[in-house]
């Protein structure tokens, strides 16, 4: 009895201070959609736009800025000013009080760390030195060294991570002769990896789901937080909400307004001494979290699995529309093979997609592209046609060798009455020259010609924001109103008139970011709020990881594809000498930059990079270029051992936090050097052999544990084991738990490690003739080579 007198004031301390929004939330939210986290940046000053938050936000009454900030609301309410006044914490919150309702936003602040690039120069037999890598977009401009002391050196600041980089000596480029770390560059040379660790040390808190109680979720933490963050929809839940369990579990009572809603979302977060937690991401129906598969919505956006398909090279159903070139030049891979939307058609009435498992349908572009070959300007000068669809001439017309827009809206309403989604690929960067915008107003495009004589092609973080594809796709100056506004009614075209879901973004990081809010702000407010219509959108950029967040966020993108990550789960699949060591740290990384449950995309492949088969076989090299060897000679697939490695990155892909994405033929193991190589015919079940048909059932079930199971889809990750030739991973969500195991050895073996201390004891089921010895905590799992296991258990 004195213990628990003891405990009553601690807890009643603890739940039952006064904080803001203790009290009942509006009925009708001023905020639309779920804010992330904003990212800001590592500078005196950032700048808000309040219309990434709010649709109106003339009703702000005010602002509550995080400790170590000063946040000024200029005066039309449209900006928030955001000065630094002291050390800001990693995450903090943003309260934004409209017509008296509190909403709250989370912030984070980067934990930098400082590096010196050092290269040693004794004879001083350098007259200058320089530094490209992914943090500098590959500008050695950006990063000049001075030379001191027998050594040139450089300092700069980072964000934890791993990146790659360059020494650029009077002109050569040269890896770190002090760092034996280095990654193929995938144009057949090689960079120095440097990685920089954060400036704590220890063990971020982990938040799971545990339970529901009475009608109440349940938080589990292993570790203690500095400060905890639980937000229901936009708004922070706190005081009356919040209840400390025995074992430091955290109870969580809903508001009222919940249990009305049939759809709303709780999330939660964590701060400590080590840093940022992971985060929880809590679908509710009527206030309850989902615990059915069947309660998930094509509609909801976490649950997606892409299959990205290049309409041409897909499926002819009409050959009546076929117009192919009738040039010599044009060499056939290059030319047009008669695919169309008749033949996305056929697939989606004939089961395709819904065996796979896939619920949504990325189409390359379909917009009209010249009825003629163009040579492109580098060496080797070949010639082209469109078949691709990235050289539009029209931004509202449907090509005519892909159908008609009647087809269009016919492939959109069959996919919906099948339960999946349309994405379309969509080119805002340039137009063709034949383009109309262009012929009438040549001053909307960027400088091609530089002063140093140079042309502005394909210069791509030198001239990030104005290069050129080619010298015939002239590239836009957004910097131009006119030309901001055009392109974003262009976009909302298609989202107006067809039913899509979504949009995949072509050459993002090449576009400034005023344009993408332009584009979301008008897709919100003509699209998804009067039609009540989710409308997901991803970009495509290569680059570091800082500057793919740079578009994702308030106001911007939903994601991104996850290039870095994708690049380190290739290599560690496919080359037979890497560590999955380093594959489990570049997705821990992933994840402090976008989150546990970011829309990020991870893909299998896609039409700008080599099929992943042809590197895993060994019939394509790290150290050649990738697009000329598919000129210089077939590509086959010599080593089998390759369709299981495609196995093991299909499997990382689908039971990762993220957005899974295959691109096609990628689900039987199709090989191909670059572009144009990795974008041959499809190939459908009669054209497979016996091996290509096993990856493609393997694939599928990969997929349906994907689409069938909760944790896969909204389960927190923990880490289990790692090292150069085991990965073993849990997803959890409340009662279920799902143990991902990757065998990279040639032999089979026995992975040792630890369950999540709630699930001791539990029993699992094995998916792919794994087998698993549980002894409490402890597990002796026997894996095949080369081998994956997806165990499934349930409390």
């Amino acid at each position: 009895m004195k213990k628990f007198l003891l405990f009553v004031p601690v807890l009643l301390l603890w739940a039952c201070q006064s904080q803001p929004g203790q009290g009942s939330f509006p009925a009708e939210s001023a905020i639309f959609g779920l804010k992330s986290p904003i990212q800001l940046k590592y500078q005196d000053q950032n700048v808000l736009e309040m219309r990434d938050f709010f649709p109106d936000p003339s009703g702000l009454d005010s602002v509550s800025c995080p400790d170590g900030l000063k946040c000024t609301l200029t005066a039309d309410k449209e900006t928030l000013v955001v000065t630094r006044t002291g050390q800001p914490a990693l995450l903090s919150v943003f309260t934004f009080w409209y017509q008296k309702s509190p909403y709250t936003v989370l912030s984070r602040w980067p934990d930098k760390v400082d590096h010196t690039f050092t290269l040693a120069d004794p004879e001083h037999q350098y007259s200058q030195v320089q530094v490209k890598g992914s943090f500098n977009g590959w500008n050695p401009s950006n990063t000049v060294l001075k030379f001191e002391n027998g050594a040139w050196t450089a300092s700069a600041q980072f964000d934890p991570g791993t990146y790659q980089f360059l020494f650029v000596a009077d002109g050569v480029e040269m890896r770190d002769p002090l760092s034996t770390d280095s990654v193929p560059n995938g144009f057949g040379n090689w960079n120095t990896q440097l990685r920089i660790m954060p400036s704590v040390e220890g063990t971020p808190v982990h938040l799971f789901t545990s339970r529901i109680e009475n009608g109440q979720i349940i938080v589990g933490m292993e570790g203690q937080e500095k400060e905890l963050f639980v937000l229901w929809e936009n708004h922070r839940l706190e005081g009356k909400y919040l209840r400390r369990q025995k074992g430091g579990e955290i109870m969580i009572s809903l508001p009222d307004q919940a249990k009305t809603m049939p759809r709303s979302t709780l999330r939660v977060y964590a701060l400590s001494e080590a840093g940022i937690s992971n985060d929880l991401f809590i679908p509710l129906e009527n206030g309850q979290p989902y615990k059915q598969i069947t309660q998930v919505k094509r509609q909801d956006k976490h649950s997606q699995i892409l299959y990205f398909l290049l309409v041409d090279r897909f499926l002819n159903g009409d050959p009546g529309n076929d117009a192919p070139l009738q040039d010599k030049r044009v060499f056939p891979r290059a030319n047009y093979h008669g695919g169309d939307l008749a033949g996305v058609i056929k697939q989606i009435d004939i089961g395709f997609f819904s065996d796979l498992g896939v619920n949504t349908i990325w189409l390359s572009p379909i917009s009209q592209n010249p009825l003629s070959a163009y040579q492109e300007f580098p060496e080797p000068r070949r010639w082209y046609s469109g078949y691709h669809g990235y050289w539009p001439i029209s931004s509202s017309k449907v090509d005519t060798r892909f159908g008609t827009s009647d087809e269009l809206k016919t492939l959109i309403e069959k996919a919906h009455q099948k339960k999946m989604n349309v994405v379309l690929d969509f080119v805002s960067n340039h137009v063709h020259q034949e383009h109309p915008l262009y012929q009438k107003h040549p001053e909307y495009a960027t400088q091609l010609n530089l002063p140093d004589g140079r042309k502005n092609i394909r210069l791509w973080d030198e001239y990030r924001l104005t290069t050129w594809f080619d010298t015939f796709l002239p590239s836009l100056d957004f910097a131009n109103p006119e030309v901001l506004e055009l392109q974003s009614d262009s976009a909302l075209f298609w989202a107006q008139n067809y039913e899509l879901d979504g949009f995949r973004h072509d050459a993002t990081k090449h576009i400034p970011t005023p344009f993408w809010r332009t584009l979301t702000r008008k897709l919100r407010n003509e699209v998804m709020i009067p039609q009540n219509r989710p409308f997901y959108q991803v970009g495509e950029t290569f680059g570091s990881r800082e500057l793919i967040g740079d578009y994702v966020g308030p106001g911007l993108m939903d994601g991104q594809f996850d290039f870095n990550l994708y690049f380190d789960a290739r290599n560690a699949f496919a080359n037979k000498t890497s560590s999955l060591n380093d594959l489990s740290r570049s997705l821990q990384e992933s994840m402090n930059w976008y989150g546990s449950h970011s829309l990020m995309a991870n893909i299998t492949g896609n039409h700008d990079l080599a099929r992943f088969m042809s590197l895993a076989s060994g019939d394509l090299r790290w150290d050649e270029d990738d697009k000329e060897a598919g000129w210089q000679r077939e590509i086959g697939v010599t080593d089998l051992n390759a369709y299981y490695r495609l196995r093991q990155l299909t499997a990382f892909i689908m039971t990762i936090p993220g957005v899974p994405v295959i691109y096609y033929g990628d689900e039987f193991g199709m090989p191909g050097a670059g572009d144009p190589d990795n974008r041959r015919p499809m190939l459908w079940d009669t054209d497979l052999d016996n091996d290509q048909y096993w990856l493609k059932n393997e694939t599928r079930r990969l997929v349906n544990l994907r689409g069938f199971h909760l944790p896969l889809i909204y389960g927190d990750f923990q880490l289990l084991e790692s090292s150069d030739s085991s990965l073993v991973y849990a997803r959890t969500w409340f009662d279920e738990c799902v143990v991902v195991a990757f065998n990279k050895s040639e032999k089979e073996e026995v992975i040792r490690f630890e369950l999540p201390e709630r699930f001791a004891g539990v029993q699992f089921l094995s998916n792919f003739k794994g087998d698993a010895m549980v002894n409490g905590r402890n597990v002796a799992a026997r894996i095949s080579p080369l081998g994956i296991e997806v165990f499934l258990g349930k409390k």
